[in-house]
């Protein structure tokens, strides 16, 4: 569900990002997305039975908490994209992740964090540093819309982290329905606001100019809800640290999408921060397998022993 969820982010913010190119605002973009997601989680709220009222309050305040940190990261991060391109603002963005989740997790929720946790950390911030470059570091002089692109990506981390480290802290019986109606709610009152001020067209004329952005906004709506189920499910049963490494596997359709779709020029620098970052994923992964089958193997024995006992299997001859 990690590996998933990153795969299907990526492709969301492909179809996002074309849609920004051609004159749609981040703004109108989530907006978008949000009213999506609430018609769509509406209807299976009323074929569940589940009364959003009634929720523990922990469970509500955490819900709202989480989608306004959200929604807040998918706009810096969408206005990061446009700024430094989408390879560049995804590596910056899902790279910091792996260091603001799990520092937000042990302070907040006490989550450990293992020796292995602390090399895929380093192993990001490397990559980070190779991508973005920075000039107190290489010494060479950094374009002003790029360095407020890398901000963006940064502060779309800080947040997106924040909301990573609250859906960790739900009750585990909680719905990932109501987690992605409240979504959609506080992102459709978000943007609301954001939007007249920060939008230079209005959707409906943008529409009518290009249709050709109505199935780039489809694709859009049902890649992000696919990321939506799988990320949030992920947190479910696995710390937010590993949840954000394997995020990271996004990056690989994101340089895809830089090259393919918008022709943007990858130089080596990029494509080892890329790399590095994508090989911390893949250790987290085998890391994960391995603790998964030595807690299978944990509990067999556990359940074995009693059994042992109780026909006389463990006895000598």
């Amino acid at each position: 569900m990690g590996l998933l969820s990153g795969c299907s982010l990526a492709i969301s913010d492909a179809f996002a990002l074309l849609c920004i190119k051609f004159g749609y605002s981040p703004a109108q973009v989530l907006l978008v997305k949000s009213l999506a997601m609430m018609a769509i989680m509406i209807p299976l709220l009323i074929y569940k039975r589940i009364d959003i009222l009634k929720l523990k309050r922990k469970d509500t305040v955490l819900n709202i908490v989480k989608s306004i940190c959200e929604n807040a990261g998918d706009i810096f991060f969408y206005y990061g994209m446009d700024a430094i391109g989408m390879g560049d603002a995804t590596s910056i963005a899902a790279g910091s992740m792996p260091i603001f989740s799990p520092l937000f997790a042990c302070i907040f929720i006490q989550e450990k964090c293992r020796f292995h946790d602390c090399i895929g950390l380093v192993i990001n911030v490397a990559g980070i540093i190779l991508i973005s470059q920075p000039e107190f570091i290489f010494g060479n002089g950094t374009n002003p819309s790029s360095s407020i692109g890398y901000v963006y990506s940064i502060l779309a981390g800080l947040f997106l982290s924040t909301g990573t480290v609250c859906s960790r802290a739900m009750s585990n019986e909680l719905s990932l329905i109501v987690v992605i109606f409240y979504n959609g709610v506080l992102g459709t009152v978000l943007t609301l606001i954001l939007v007249v001020p920060t939008s230079n067209h209005r959707m409906y004329s943008l529409i009518l100019d290009y249709p050709i952005t109505i199935p780039y906004i489809v694709g859009m709506v049902i890649w992000f809800l696919a990321y939506l189920y799988s990320f949030n499910r992920a947190l479910q049963v696995q710390s937010a640290g590993k949840t954000s490494i394997l995020l990271n596997i996004s990056l690989i359709v994101s340089f895809l999408a830089d090259v393919i779709v918008f022709h943007k020029h990858v130089v080596n620098g990029e494509i080892i921060g890329a790399t590095l970052i994508i090989f911390s994923s893949i250790v987290v992964f085998l890391v994960t397998c391995y603790e998964t089958k030595q807690n299978k193997n944990e509990e067999t024995t556990l359940i074995l022993k009693p059994q042992q006992h109780s026909t006389g299997l463990d006895k000598k001859p």
